[in-house]
Order: C-alpha cells, then structure tokens, then sequence
C-alpha cells in the first residue's frame, strides 16, 4: 500500500481520484510467473495428460493364465474436452505453487537517491516509503483518519518525521539501546512470550505491567555480568541503565512502560541484597588532575611513541591545542572530536587585540599580542547538554593570552598560527582540532594520546584513574577553590543543571580540615520556636501536657 501510495506522485501511474483503501502493513509482492514456472507448467501439463492415459486404461490381469483367458478390453476414445479440462487445472495448479513457494523479489535499486529538500520537508517522491515505525496513520473507520487527496504526500511527511526523529538519538545512546533491547529485552519477550511494545498497557493494568517490568529487572540483574574484574556482581545502577534505554525506546514510539516507582522497593531490596553479600561498591569517577600535573604534561618528549607510533611535529601542536583548552575551558571528548558537520572551526577562534576583535588574523596580528593583556574568544559547539546551542551557544568562552602560563590556550593557538597559517574563507572550512591540519581526532586516538602523554610525564600513581574527563572535573574543582560561585562553575563548565556540581565539584582535602578544625570557635547560640519560655514560666512543650509534655522530661532529664 505504502509503494502504491508514493508510486501515485508520478503522473499517469494511478488517477488522483482512484479510492484508497485504508493503510495496512505491507505485504511483499508476489512475483510475476517468469520462463522458469512456465517450463514448469508445461512439465504439468504433459504430466497430467499421462496420468489421465492411465486412469483411463483397463487394469492389467494378475496372472499369465487369465491374461490368457480374459479377452482384451477394448480401448476407449479419449474425452478432448475432458483432457483440456484437467490439463488447464494442472496448469493453473502449478502456477499457484510456483507463486506461493518462490521466493518474493526484491525492489529494483532506486538511482539517484532522495534529495535534502525531500527528506526534510517530506516532498512527495517516487520512491517506496518504508513502514512507518513511529507513527500509526491506519484508518479504522473513525472521523479523525488521515484521508490526504494525495496519500504520497502523507507518506513522505511520515518518513521524514521518522527520518528526523533517529536524527536526534546520538551515537552512544543508539548504542546502548541497541545492546539492551537485543541483549535483554528481546530474549526476555521470546521467554514470556508476550509483544515487545507495550503501548499503552500500562494504562489499562498497571498491576500487570508492574509485574512484567519487575520480572524483567530480575531477569536482567541475573543475567548481567559485572562491568569491572574488581566487582563481584552486576550494579543496580546499570539495571537501571537497562530499563532506562528501554523507556526511551518506548517514549520514542509514543508508547508507555511502567515507571521505576512502580518497582522501586525491588531496586532498593536488590541494593540492600548486594551489600549484604558483597558489601559496598563506591562509584567510580574519574579524579581530577593537579595544576602541576598539568604542567608536567607540557613537556613531552617529541618521540614519545602514540599507540607504537612515532608522530609528527605538528601532531604535537596539534595535541597542544586539546590538551590546553581542556585546561581552561573542560570541553567533554565529543565536543572535540565533533562530527563532519559539527565541529570547532579556526574561524570560531579570535583575537581580541586592545580590546578590537581580529576576525582573520595576519601575522602582524598574531605577532602584536600582549601577554596578560589581550585575549581570544571561542565560540562554543553544541553538546550532549546543549544539543542545539540554544543554552550556552550565545555566550562565549574568553581566554587569555599569558606567556607565563604553560596552560594558557590563547599562547597555543597563536603559535599554531604561526606555523600553520590559514586565512581567508578558507578558515571557515578548516577544522581546528586535527592530527595533521586534515584529519580530526577521534575518542580513542584522544584516549591513547592521553595515556602516552602520562607515561612520559607523570608516575604510575598520579596517572591513576585519570581520563580526558579529568580535565573537566579538574576545571570545576579549580574555580570551587578560587571561591567561585556555583552559579559561575556551572556557567563555566557549561552544565545544564547545578546536579553535576554535587558529583564534580570536590573541596580540597586541607581546606576541608582547616575549616572542621575552625568549628571549635564557632559561636552558635540560637534556639527554635519552640524552645522559647513560656508565659507563667514552664517549658513550652510541657504546658500542653500528655505525651508531649513526657517528652519534653526525658528531654530536660537526658
């Protein structure tokens, strides 16, 4: 139906004014009969004008004696009416085995694809829409039915809108959805034998849907294996990953599970079990780098070896930029590595010189700078927290040009400029994290550098448990301790929440015991309500008598 609908957007194939049936699943197209089946159909045919010879011939005689003695039977005169008759029955016979039991053929290849305005805006178009997976535009009879004058048209708005909808799940979380679906749910499905989309049951028994989704919790948990060697089972917060990657499915298709309150006495009961057995498991986040393990990071060895790999002079300059602008502005890993269409550009960068911004700088620009007097701006790319940069895509991060400061990014950029010069247009289309002034970096190759980097320069117990994200997390912490406001760490930081200050944001170890050991002085004289005197004198709790009033003597006892 879907392919007779967007055949209809080319003219003469089908009148506009043709009723369309209502939108069904798609059948697969049973083939024409080809040279193939009408051998087959002749071998029928013959076959059947064989076997009507036989039925009509007489029965032999079981014996020589009586084949003797019986006189011959005489022949019969073959019926043609009959023999076409059954000749067309076989024939029509086996043409319906060969359609049913052939293998249905596959659409002939689309050549030239379908344009950006067509998948966009859902412009009519010749070819095969798929079946729609999240939207229903069935009919069933009812007065809100979607009954275009040019179905295609409706077909095309549909495969955008899906087209669109997988456009904005990203990577690791398609991933993660992928693996939960068919790694849990789907084989959880198969045992239960139940449909997979629960739609909207949750609405009409809760109770029952309550039930399916604990007994899939269960089933998971059981069938999970630690994440770590170090653990010895399975974390609830990754059943809770699970179960979140399923939910997010479902919502996706318009469709409802039973929420997490609906199990979460089960969740705490499998927490409490766990620590019962194999006692606490802390979360593991990644630690925050040292100002002077950052430092120390500046000065690798040109020869240090990258995954058993000796890299060029300009990999290092290039390593430069990351390595410093994760120092002072704490990007995630994806906002560097970016995507072909998203990325930082050399012309997001630029020079701010006596308080005049420099959009395509010279090499008299770049050689005018002032050490802790000019500075450059970065124009922010989107994030997993700004996914459109409509939150922090108008501010821009500032970043100063200080001589003095091995982290300082804007030093790095103008010696990059320096080397590799880029002006014009053409720095609109350059990339400005890259490996060799082309290439772009990628998560593990940011990963593995990373690693090479504190091999060279750090010792094998500051390295531990330190990642890119550290640099983050190093960020965060760094301003909480120049008594930054939480409203200003999250601003530079770029959370969309203050949640991720509570993980991130750690107060030093010498700080924290200054201020403990400074409590001894604290003078804290106050009272509440409802400790003040009452009129007539007597504790307040205890003029109202009864049980109030023998808690408030244990009290003054204790």
């Amino acid at each position: 139906q879907w392919r007779r609908a967007a055949a209809r957007a080319q003219p003469g194939l089908a009148s506009p004014r043709r009723p369309v049936k209502p939108l069904r699943q798609r059948q697969p197209a049973r083939p024409i009969v080809g040279v193939r089946s009408a051998l087959v159909m002749l071998l029928g045919s013959l076959m059947c004008i064989d076997a009507t010879k036989m039925m009509r011939a007489p029965r032999a005689v079981a014996t020589p004696t009586l084949r003797a003695i019986a006189p011959a039977a005489p022949r019969t005169a073959r019926d043609p009416a009959a023999t076409a008759t059954i000749a067309t029955i076989t024939a029509l016979a086996t043409v319906a085995v060969v359609s049913l039991t052939r293998a249905p053929r596959k659409p002939p290849a689309v050549k030239g694809g379908v344009s950006a305005t067509q998948r966009l805006t859902g412009a009519p178009t010749a070819l095969a829409a798929p079946v729609p997976r999240y939207f229903d535009v069935a009919s069933d009879g009812s007065k809100f039915d979607l009954r275009p004058d040019n179905p295609s048209e409706l077909a095309g708005l549909v495969a955008a809108a899906e087209t669109l909808i997988d456009e904005g799940v990203n990577d690791n979380t398609s991933k993660g959805e992928h693996s939960a679906w068919y790694k849990y749910y789907m084989p959880f499905c198969k045992r239960m034998k139940t449909a997979p989309w629960r739609e909207f049951e949750y609405r009409r028994r809760p109770l029952h849907e309550a039930s399916f989704l604990g007994a899939f919790a269960l089933y998971t948990w059981r069938q999970m294996k630690p994440r770590r060697a170090t653990d010895k089972a399975p974390r609830v917060e990754s059943l809770r990953s699970v179960i979140a990657h399923i939910r997010r499915k479902h919502s996706r298709r318009g469709h409802e599970l039973a929420p997490n309150t609906t199990i979460a006495h089960l969740l705490r009961g499998m927490a409490r079990k766990r620590i019962r057995e194999y006692g606490i498991t802390l979360p593991v986040r990644a630690e925050p780098f040292t100002a002077s393990e950052n430092v120390a990071m500046k000065r690798v060895p040109p020869t240090t070896k990258v995954a058993g790999t000796a890299r060029t002079a300009r990999f290092w300059a290039g390593w430069r930029l990351v390595d410093t602008y994760g120092d002072q502005a704490g990007p995630r890993k994806a906002e560097i590595v970016g995507e072909e269409d998203v990325c930082y550009m050399r012309s997001d960068v630029q020079l701010v010189i006596s308080g005049v911004a420099v959009a395509d700088p010279t090499p008299q620009h770049l050689r005018n700078m002032v050490s802790k007097r000019d500075y450059v701006t970065v124009k922010v790319n989107v994030s997993k927290a700004d996914f459109d940069g409509s939150t922090f895509g108008p501010s821009l991060v500032t970043l100063l040009y200080n001589r003095d400061n091995p982290m300082s990014f804007a030093c790095a950029f103008v010696d990059y400029e320096l080397a590799y010069p880029c002006s014009g247009t053409e720095r609109l289309t350059r990339r400005l994290f890259t490996t060799d002034g082309s290439a772009p970096w990628t998560g593990a190759l940011i990963d593995s550098t990373l690693r090479a980097v504190m091999q060279a320069t750090l010792t094998a117990e500051q390295s531990k448990g330190k990642t890119f994200h550290s640099k983050r997390v190093w960020v965060a912490c760094a301003l909480g301790n120049l008594r930054s406001s939480d409203a200003e760490i999250q601003a530079f930081v770029r959370w969309s929440s203050a949640d991720s200050l509570r993980l991130y944001r750690r107060i030093g170890h010498s700080y924290q015991a200054k201020r403990r050991d400074l409590m001894a002085t604290a003078d804290v004289s106050l009272h509440n309500a409802t400790a003040r005197p009452e009129i007539g004198g007597g504790d307040g709790a205890f003029a109202f008598g009864g049980e109030q009033g023998d808690v408030a003597t244990a009290l003054d006892d204790d």
